[in-house]
């Protein structure tokens, strides 16, 4: 990764009203060989750790050979879409990104007298993407469109944000203890996206990396636009200095929701008490400031889910086909809307040795917009609807002290947070028809949201049981019974907390970050997959001698043909008996760990984990060269330090870094698809201040 930024502001002051700000930023980043994710044979990591151990590394590292006059990759499954060479993978299958991005701000205030004035600003975020993908000849076929010349491919991307808004202000004193500000303004939100792909469909002549070369070329386009338009207002009232008021309100019109529905309005309002200012209070309390408010906020969704339109692709002799997507419309959708309720106290105590600051929030997101499976046979599989009331209520507190302070000038400084949200489903449906929905399915859990339950609930495959808790196990095969739709776990942690401290002696600072996340689950097909390959240490049990690898399960029977039919308490022979009898039968490891890990169905309960973990997140040393150093040049400090990120677990539970996640939506929570290791990042900073 190689990441260029250059920055430039400049300010001027015209006349003694006008005053202008510009900034722009460039950002030039090339990634280089970027690895793949997923349990695809692209990813050399997953490929490393499940090699087979009687596999030596250094006759991977020969990671080609030559077969019938061509190189091929050289690995004991060539043509494997789930396992390769990881040092084949890493040099002959390449992925280079290519990222230029600018960020442009530019603002004019006008000052028409001491009471008003006017703000006009406008900026643009654009980025401009390049991707290119080489497969070189005698890679997996299915990796190179089935071509023993190889694969290429390309792709560019553009996005761009522009933002417009005006601002109206105006102050002014009502009386010696009343105080008026208002405001008004508009904003206008532009955001563009464009895509084009190319393929090769494998390459004819083996590494020429053109399009033109390409066997069977398929080409891809896409393109959004989407405009939101406000228009807004606020006002504070302010009195004597400790009493304040402020109500604000904005309507909004979204070119992504249907005609009816384009404009949705939401207000808010707040009000704070300083409670110092207001009445006296012992000397203990230095200040004292109470809040609370009620908001709401309007969301529209993403383009094209209110039209029709088709998706063109490539057919038979230059023809184009024309596919409409698998959802269809929401011509009746509505903003989204979350109206959400705060309270708050801030504290300092002891001359602002001590400080404490509490928040209560509570919030319900209405109207959400949620993709909703339907037949098949309507010629779509899903359709766009506005469902759920979602609730999130919680605390957080951050309490801030400087225990030592010194006159020889050492001080430390500590910050404590903690932090604790309970979300809750209210409902899923009005009409009371859906009483879950999974968000997500895959081969380890199924991501629900079900009434009256939390956000991210896992479910999955798990072991059956008696009414006592005990594993059935099948007394033909010796193999627990296994069943569908278990309840796991919660991927949202209990709470959240940190503390940071900072102690300081002259020119020296020493600062560190502890956190930790408490309670949630992560479950891991990297783990079972590993299990069933043996590559886990919970697999050496029973690989000598078959034994009974369950603690505490007990005999069972049913028809297999029968599913619903209640299971049989039975003996080793496979006899009726009145009550359970401990299983007695040995399976080995091998059978035990290629059934429970198995790729396509693995038993989610044994690879699901406790998500707590307990980190050392930063830790920073520097130094501050005395100012004396410099006098008499233009030079005001010279700061030096070293720190490092994401250091070491204090304590975890899992077998990996818990707090990995399939992507950043709800469906994506709690779960490890080969996700590579987390970094431990080292770093040396010099500032210069003129």
């Amino acid at each position: 990764l190689n990441r260029t930024t250059l920055n430039l502001r400049g300010t001027m002051q015209l006349g003694s009203k006008l005053s202008l700000d510009t900034k722009i930023t460039f950002i030039n980043q090339r990634l280089d060989n970027r690895p793949s994710g997923g349990e695809e044979a692209s990813n050399p990591y997953s490929n490393a750790i499940r090699m087979p151990g009687t596999v030596p590394t250094d006759a991977l590292q020969n990671f080609e050979t030559t077969v019938n006059g061509l190189l091929r990759q050289n690995f004991f499954l060539a043509n494997s879409t789930i396992i390769a060479n990881p040092y084949y993978v890493a040099n002959r299958i390449n992925l280079n990104q290519l990222r230029n991005r600018i960020l442009g701000m530019a603002t004019a205030t006008y000052q028409f007298n001491s009471h008003l004035s006017l703000l006009a600003r406008a900026g643009v975020d654009t980025y401009f993407d390049n991707d290119e993908r080489k497969v070189f000849a005698g890679a997996p076929l299915p990796l190179s469109g089935n071509s023993i010349g190889g694969d290429y491919s390309t792709a560019t991307r553009r996005a761009s944000e522009l933002n417009a808004d005006f601002l109206l202000t105006y102050n002014t004193s009502l009386s010696k203890d009343l105080k008026l500000s208002a405001a008004g303004g508009g904003n206008l939100r532009r955001s563009l996206f464009s895509s084009s792909n190319q393929s090769a469909g494998g390459l004819d002549f083996a590494n020429f990396f053109s399009i033109v070369n390409g066997i069977n070329r398929v080409n891809g386009q896409g393109y959004t636009e989407q405009v939101v338009q406000s228009l807004y207002a606020t006002g504070q009232l302010a009195v004597k200095e400790f009493l304040f008021l402020d109500i604000t309100g904005r309507n909004d019109w979204s070119s992504t929701l249907p005609p009816s529905a384009w404009s949705f309005f939401y207000p808010s309002v707040s009000a704070s008490l300083v409670l110092s200012e207001a009445v006296k209070l012992p000397d203990l309390i230095s200040f004292a400031k109470v809040r609370a408010s009620w908001a709401q906020v309007g969301n529209g969704t993403d383009p094209y889910q209110t039209v029709q339109y088709f998706n063109a692709s490539n057919g038979i002799a230059g023809t184009v086909l024309a596919a409409t997507p698998q959802s269809t419309i929401g011509d009746r959708l509505k903003a989204e809307r979350t109206t959400s309720y705060e309270a708050g106290l801030e504290l300092k105590l002891l001359k602002n040795r001590i400080g404490l600051d509490f928040t209560f929030y509570r919030s319900n997101s209405r109207n959400q917009l949620v993709a909703l499976p339907l037949n098949p046979t309507s010629g779509y599989t899903s359709r766009f609807q506005n469902l759920g009331n979602v609730q999130n209520q919680g605390i957080e507190i951050l309490l801030s002290g400087t225990p030592v302070q010194l006159a020889s000038g050492f001080r430390w400084n500590t910050m404590l947070n903690y932090t604790r949200n309970r979300n809750l489903i209210v409902e899923l449906d009005p009409e009371g028809k859906i009483s879950n929905l999974a968000l997500g399915n895959n081969r380890m859990v199924s991501v629900q949201a079900i009434n009256g339950q939390r956000m991210g609930e896992l479910v999955g495959r798990g072991f059956e049981r008696n009414a006592a808790g005990a594993v059935l196990i099948n007394q033909a095969t010796g193999l627990p019974f296994v069943k569908a739709n278990t309840y796991l776990g919660n991927a949202n942690p209990d709470w959240l907390a940190g503390i940071t401290n900072s102690l300081s002696y002259k020119g020296f600072r020493l600062e560190f970050l502890i956190d930790g996340r408490f309670g949630g689950v992560v479950a891991s097909h990297t783990q079972s997959v590993l299990a069933s390959l043996g590559r886990t240490t919970e697999t050496l049990n029973g690989r000598e001698t078959a034994s009974p690898l369950i603690s505490g399960g007990v005999l069972a029977l049913r028809n297999p043909a029968t599913a619903t039919e209640p299971f049989r308490n039975v003996n080793a022979l496979g006899e009726a008996s009145g009550t359970p009898v401990a299983n007695t039968i040995g399976v080995s490891a091998q059978t035990y760990w290629s059934a429970a890990g198995a790729r396509g169905g693995p038993v989610s309960e044994l690879f699901t984990y406790d998500a707590t973990n307990i980190r050392l997140r930063q830790f920073t040393l520097g130094y501050r060269l005395p100012s004396a150093w410099f006098n008499g040049s233009p030079v005001r400090n010279i700061d030096l330090s070293i720190y490092g990120r994401n250091l070491f677990f204090f304590s975890r539970t899992a077998p990996f870094d818990p707090e990995v996640a399939l992507n950043t939506g709800f469906n994506g929570q709690g779960l490890d698809f080969y996700a590579l290791p987390s970094l431990r990042s080292f770093g040396a900073s010099l500032n210069i201040g003129f």
